[in-house]
């Protein structure tokens, strides 16, 4: 099983964990990393070295951070390079997690590619339409 990671900025990721856990219930080896004000770059990458390790059951970790180039994806970046076997998502939205926790068995490689079209596939625009009917239609004009 795929462990997972989240972490971003403030409690973006203990507040995306909680509304994960609300929809589908507590999921195992998934872990919310929040890099919080006062916490140095330091502390973050020894919180995600730590939560990696943890999740870690051999295949592999996904880190799904809030904002590519930040320092939670920074951070897991350099991880994913210095560790081996994890994969580092930036943009990471609910659709996108809610569907990955139900694909944990796939490789880590499928896994990130998956998480990236569920992503996409969760982001839509809202927009109204009218329910007026064309009254040429209505006559058979």
């Amino acid at each position: 099983m795929i462990g997972i990671v989240i972490t971003g900025h403030n409690h973006f990721a203990s507040g995306l964990k909680s509304a994960l856990d609300l929809v589908v219930g507590q999921q195992e080896n998934l872990i919310a990393v929040d890099f919080e004000k006062g916490d140095s770059t330091e502390i973050l990458q020894e919180k995600l070295r730590s939560a990696i390790l943890e999740v870690n059951s051999g295949d592999g970790v996904m880190c799904l951070t809030d904002l590519a180039g930040g320092s939670p994806f920074n951070n897991s970046s350099l991880l994913a390079h210095e560790l081996g076997n994890v994969q580092v998502i930036g943009g990471t939205n609910i659709p996108m997690l809610i569907s990955l926790v139900f694909e944990r068995e796939k490789t880590l490689t499928d896994f990130a590619q998956s998480a990236v079209a569920h992503g996409l596939d969760g982001v839509k625009l809202f927009e109204l339409k009218s329910k007026a009917k064309d009254i040429s239609d209505e006559d058979g004009i």
